[in-house]
């Protein structure tokens, strides 16, 4: 270690009740440390253990798959993690920041339920112990997302929270789930003048947000913006707050389109960070810093740096990822907004956008699956044919027959021709309806072919239900 330090880094290795340092278990000793963070805690580290010399099937039987491994300097924890699988034949050994145990803990309830409330499902999954986190925040019980169409992990329920409230959360190195701000103007360190300076990049750079919403009140797909007008020339970005997210007031909606504009606020992103060494950071009042400590969602002031965004004479930047190498005591650090310019960080984009896509797929979001109780969003004048889904329990089905037959109970007048092909239960009026298939008792989805509706009607005998319009777009 280069290091000019005294104290030593250590790694604490607990398993099975029991822990470890590194240094005392590995008798041919270790070394290439490295940690690395996010805006949300820490997120990966890795350390290298050479062969033993006498004995290559040497192995310890802490250092396993899903022990505990943080990375201490003294009595500090340093970076809070989980072993991943060890590669013994490398040598290398990756252990998996506390941060990202959400993104492996599915959102439900104590009773095992789909849920979308943050406390809610945060506090299920400590105590199923896939988080090991201890919730000091309290991000409430308002659910921000729809728990009807499939199952999301705790992060996305997270993120869902974090971008509806203009905020962050993160996962300190005690493990603490806590809420952080999101605040340029308050810098933690600073760096000195002459570290270097950031390229920009206009990738991510927007001057008006649109977003897609869906209305809480009319039940229908809406649309919001931040701010009122686009610039001569500017740049406008769309975004999905409809996938896996509850309906919204338009208020709401908006004020998440000025979050997500506020992130840039139409000033260009960055191409590049800076790589530090020791002497170039300092804390506020002037005292050395100590490169380990820096961490993503921290703020850091550029000293004689002008701001390629505008016209300041330093440049404040969050964090977005720091990567520290301990043998060398040298420091990357990334701000928010830096662009995927090589190649590690586009395939890892890539990936991103990947488990994304891949989560909301499987979230289950299809065609006229509604929760109970609400509007049903059915757009204007499908074509006959058009597939809708109907999920037994939903606000389209209101009255269940004894053989499990799912049925509309008009309450009165002549049917709204064309509704929705369904079956009936013995004893109903089947006049106005049309029969199409039977649904078995216990059954969860059946499939039904609707055409367009030009009036609305109310479905349920008493249910106050009301179905609008049927939505296509799908």
């Amino acid at each position: 270690m280069t290091r000019r330090t005294i104290t030593r880094p250590e790694v604490r290795v607990s398993f099975g009740g029991a822990s470890f340092w590194l240094s005392t278990i590995v008798p041919q000793g270790w070394g290439e440390l490295h940690h690395k963070t996010r805006t949300n805690g820490a997120w990966e580290a890795s350390w290298v253990i050479p062969p033993h010399p006498r004995n290559r099937n040497w192995r310890h039987p802490a250092l396993v798959y899903g022990a505990r491994a943080d990375i201490m300097l003294g009595p500090v924890v340093i970076f809070p993690g989980t072993l991943g699988e060890p590669d013994w034949d490398a040598g290398r050994f990756i252990a998996i920041g506390a941060s990202r145990e959400g993104e492996n803990a599915i959102a439900i309830d104590g009773a095992g339920n789909a849920s979308t409330a943050p406390n809610t499902v945060i506090d299920a999954a400590i105590a199923r112990g896939v988080l090991s986190w201890t919730r000091v925040g309290d991000f409430g019980t308002t659910p921000v997302g729809d728990a009807t169409g499939g199952l999301v992990t705790v992060r996305s329920v997270l993120d869902a929270w974090a971008q509806k409230n203009g905020s962050r959360w993160k996962v300190n190195r005690l493990r603490q789930l806590v809420i952080e701000p999101v605040d340029e103007t308050n810098p933690k360190w600073y760096i000195t003048p002459g570290s270097g300076s950031l390229g920009t990049a206009d990738e991510d750079r927007v001057d008006r947000v649109f977003v897609r919403f869906t209305n809480v009140t009319t039940g229908a797909r809406d649309m919001a913006s931040y701010p009122a007008a686009t610039p001569t020339s500017g740049i406008e970005r769309p975004k999905d707050l409809i996938t896996n997210r509850a309906p919204m007031t338009t208020a709401a909606a908006q004020a998440e389109a000025q979050a997500i504009w506020s992130e840039l606020a139409g000033r260009s992103g960055f191409t590049s960070g800076w790589n530090l060494t020791r002497g170039q950071v300092t804390a506020k009042g002037g005292p050395l810093a100590d490169l380990a400590f820096l961490e993503g969602g921290e703020t850091a002031c550029a000293l004689g740096s002008p701001d390629p965004r505008g016209v300041n004479h330093n440049t404040n930047v969050v964090i977005g990822e720091t990567d520290y190498d301990w043998t060398e005591d040298e420091l990357q650090v990334n701000p928010v907004g830096t662009a995927a310019r090589d190649e590690e960080a586009v395939l890892e984009q890539v990936g991103n956008l990947a488990v994304e896509a891949l989560a909301r797929s499987s979230a289950g979001q299809g065609p006229g699956i509604f929760p109970a109780g609400t509007t049903a969003v059915i757009g204007a004048n499908p074509p006959a044919g058009t597939p809708i889904l109907v999920k037994t329990g939903s606000a389209v089905v209101s009255v269940f027959g004894a053989n499990g037959d799912i049925n509309f109970n008009y309450g009165g007048g002549a049917f709204p021709n064309g509704l929705v092909s369904v079956t009936t239960s013995p004893g109903d009026d089947t006049a106005n309806f049309n029969v199409v298939r039977h649904v078995p008792a216990g059954s969860n989805l059946g499939t039904f072919y609707g055409r367009a509706i030009t009036n609305s009607g109310y479905v349920g005998a008493g249910s106050g239900i009301r179905i609008n319009y049927i939505a296509i777009g799908w």
